[in-house]
């Protein structure tokens, strides 16, 4: 799990922006012991957060970052001259020729890490990686780039359990645009502790979700893989109110309409499910690429709950809210409290009405607006000044917490002509 996440000079953030999970002890919810996770015996974590702002103000960029930091670790750069994720704030001179940095504060099997790299458009500047087994902070590798000969400095500490050959072998398979990290899952050799933050990266610290991600395909692979498990996804498409009772992955000819072809059996075949609507009139099954938008992406948004659900996994998603009615968003929301056991999940939404939901912390909701200098700036509702008792819709619909656009009249003035 995440603890917290930081970012700099990365697009429209300049300053050094922070996302906290760690819940501020002063709050209380009668639904705690859903809101939060017990980490290790000296640490509760939060598992959800909730991310709101007018468009362009950034809500998009901060989800932006946490996935190119993961792109960072698990795929690098696959041209030497330069470093493709590279995108410094532009409105400014300084910016944009100043390092972008990330950092990640986060848990695994109870045991805190702290991973922070900073780079330009062709160098890694700095990277290290120490983590907490006990009480103080450790080192597991640090690296600093030196300019004078164009290489990187790279010192491991005592519990890097590198033999000195793999460390040289490491060292020199370690350019100046790529990462560490990555470099280590390219390379021929084995360690336990950066093994485990590979994996953190690859299989808990999974892909962000934006709006333009076809999560029906997704939904659909999933259930594909796992036919057995078409019950859940059954019962949760019926408590969503579609009038949909069963659904069944149907094979078509190689001529037909597909959702995908399974390539993995000859012929390949093109693969389709379909939904049974009850109404009135009987039962009718539909295909499924006749289904609405909002009905495909919710079907998809089931095989994410179902991974969050069985799994320990990190997850953001911008716009969770896209094509969703309010009330499907918070029931979505709900499922994932009241049955995850080791996983997070922060959003981005324009769905104020879940600023009144009972399950609803201060430090859980998040606001995002744009300053003068075009520079993006995220806070808590608790750093409002709020009382934490107060109906945090009606503080925001006021503009006690910002992050609301300044739209002014909406009179307009075309030529000669006008309007109201």
């Amino acid at each position: 799990m995440i603890r917290q996440f930081s970012v700099s000079n990365f697009k429209s953030i300049r300053n050094k922006m922070i996302l906290s999970f760690v819940p501020n002890g002063e709050v209380k919810n009668e639904h705690d012991n859903h809101l939060k996770i017990t980490v290790n015996e000296k640490t509760q974590l939060l598992k959800l957060g909730i991310l709101y702002g007018y468009n362009a103000s950034g809500k998009s960029n901060i989800i932006g970052a946490v996935q190119t930091l993961r792109n960072i670790v698990t795929h690098g750069s696959r041209v030497k001259e330069r470093i493709p994720y590279y995108h410094p704030f532009e409105f400014d001179d300084d910016s944009r020729n100043n390092p972008t940095e990330f950092s990640l504060d986060f848990f695994v099997d109870g045991i805190r890490f702290l991973y922070t790299i900073s780079y330009n458009s062709n160098t890694i500047v700095e990277e290290s990686l120490f983590y907490w087994p006990e009480t103080s902070r450790r080192r597991i590798f640090e690296r600093h780039y030196n300019n004078s000969l164009d290489t990187s400095d790279i010192l491991f500490g005592m519990d890097c359990d590198l033999s000195n050959g793999d460390r040289l072998l490491l060292k020199a398979n370690t350019i100046n645009n790529n990462s560490l990290m990555f470099a280590y899952q390219m390379t021929n050799i084995s360690s336990k502790v950066l093994d485990c933050i590979s994996t953190f990266f690859r299989e808990s610290f999974i892909n962000t979700v934006t709006p333009q991600k076809d999560l029906s395909l997704y939904g659909v692979n999933n259930l594909y893989e796992n036919i057995k498990e078409g019950s859940f996804y059954s019962k949760l498409m019926e408590k969503a109110d579609f009038q949909i009772t069963n659904l069944e992955i149907v094979d078509t000819d190689t001529s037909g309409k597909g959702i995908f072809v399974d390539k993995s059996v000859q012929p390949a075949k093109a693969v389709d499910m379909e939904f049974n609507h009850r109404t009135e009139n009987g039962d009718y099954k539909l295909s499924f690429l006749n289904e609405s938008n909002g009905t495909r992406r919710y079907f998809g948004l089931i095989a994410i709950l179902k991974n969050l659900i069985e799994k320990k996994q990190v997850l953001f998603i911008d716009e969770l809210d896209n094509s969703l009615h309010p009330d499907l968003v918070s029931f979505f929301l709900t499922m994932f409290l009241f049955n995850s056991n080791g996983s997070q999940l922060f959003v981005s939404s324009h769905d104020y009405s879940l600023l009144e939901k009972d399950f609803m912390r201060p430090d859980m909701i998040w606001f995002c607006e744009k300053n003068k200098d075009g520079s993006s700036e995220y806070y808590q509702a608790l750093d409002c000044g709020i009382h934490k008792n107060n109906n945090f819709l009606r503080c925001y619909q006021a503009g006690k917490f910002g992050a609301i656009p300044d739209l002014g009249s909406p009179s307009i003035d075309i030529g000669e002509s006008k309007f109201e």
